[in-house]
C-alpha cells in the first residue's frame, strides 16, 4: 500500500457507499447498501480493537494457567469452569467485563446496553 491504512480504505469505501451509492438506491438495494456500509464500519472497529481483545485473552490464559488447544477461548473457559479446574473470581469477572465491552464496541458502539454498562461501571470505578 502507499501509506493508506486499512482503516482509511474501509472508511473511504463506506463513505462512497453512503454518500454516492445510497442516495441513488431504493428498497432492498438501499437496505443492502446500508448493511454493506455498516459491515465496513464493524470491520474497521475490529481492526482497531482486535489487538486489545487478543491481549486480554492471552492474559487470562496465563493468569488462570489454562491450556488452550486451538479451540475458542470461550469453550476452554466453559470446560474449565464445568470441570472445576478454575473458579469464578475477580480476575475472571474483570476479563469477561472488559472483553464483553470491547466486543460490543466492535459490533455497535451506539448500542444502548453498552452505553448503560459503561455508565454503570464508570460510576463503580471499573472504567479503564
Amino acid at each position: 500500500m502507499n501509506g493508506t491504512s486499512a482503516a482509511e480504505l474501509l472508511e473511504a469505501t463506506r463513505n462512497f457507499l453512503l454518500e454516492s451509492v445510497l442516495p441513488n438506491q431504493e428498497g432492498f438495494l438501499a437496505y443492502s447498501t446500508r448493511v454493506a456500509a455498516n459491515n465496513l464500519a464493524i470491520v474497521s472497529r475490529e481492526i482497531e480493537l482486535r489487538g486489545y481483545i487478543d491481549k486480554l485473552d492471552e492474559e487470562i490464559i496465563r493468569t488462570l494457567s489454562l491450556q488452550n488447544k486451538g479451540e475458542p477461548l470461550s469453550t476452554t473457559l466453559a470446560r474449565a469452569l464445568r470441570d472445576g479446574i478454575i473458579q469464578v473470581d475477580d480476575d475472571l469477572l474483570e476479563y469477561l467485563r472488559k472483553r464483553t465491552m470491547r466486543s460490543l464496541e466492535i459490533d455497535n458502539p451506539r448500542y444502548s446496553g453498552l452505553v448503560l454498562a459503561q455508565d454503570r461501571w464508570e460510576k463503580r470505578g471499573l472504567q479503564e
